[in-house]
């Protein structure tokens, strides 16, 4: 399985980066990479990163996980969701994916759900971002079930380069195929 170092995996995911990899170069150095609850954790490799002196020149999110949009009940559902059983809610959240790849599947905890759920994209840590010349590329599906692609596109559009592929899931697989 070929492997990307600077590559931080989704909820319930693992290994997934070949999924992205003819969207991006994953291989770049000087980057780094991340899909959906992988891209808050990139985001925050980024940051850390540039607050240690290294270099760095590429973020690429591929279908950020963003739920700051959500409502507060929204955010108690999907944690009650996951409590009451977690095995069908990774079901619900793998179909709502489009995602029938089994060797990628990881069994997401409940910490990781609360962290991608609560997490808040900060707008001031963007532009910090951008100030230090780091490019960011979002990549989207605009048939996406997990988040709204549309709400994503513009809160990162002063920040970044927004790639929308029409017909494609969360995983940014073409679900007309």
């Amino acid at each position: 399985m070929k492997k990307f170092p600077n590559f931080f995996s989704g909820f319930c995911f693992q290994n997934e980066g070949v999924l992205f990899e003819h969207l991006a170069n994953l291989q770049m150095p000087y980057s780094f990479s991340g899909f959906s609850y992988g891209s808050i954790l990139a985001f925050r490799a980024t940051l850390q990163s540039l607050k240690n002196h290294q270099r760095v020149q590429k973020l690429n999110l591929f279908s950020p996980a963003f739920f700051q949009n959500q409502s507060p009940a929204f955010l108690r559902m999907q944690i009650l969701g996951y409590k009451q059983n977690p095995q069908n809610y990774i079901k619900k959240f793998l179909d709502l994916c489009h995602f029938n790849h089994q060797n990628f599947l990881k069994i997401g905890t409940l910490e990781e759900l609360q962290d991608l759920l609560y997490f808040q994209w900060n707008p001031k840590d963007l532009e910090w971002l951008v100030a230090q010349g780091v490019e960011i590329e979002v990549f989207l599906g605009a048939k996406d079930q997990v988040i709204c692609a549309e709400s994503v596109r513009r809160f990162f559009t002063p920040f970044a380069q927004i790639r929308i592929y029409a017909n494609h899931s969360h995983c940014l697989q073409d679900i007309r195929a």
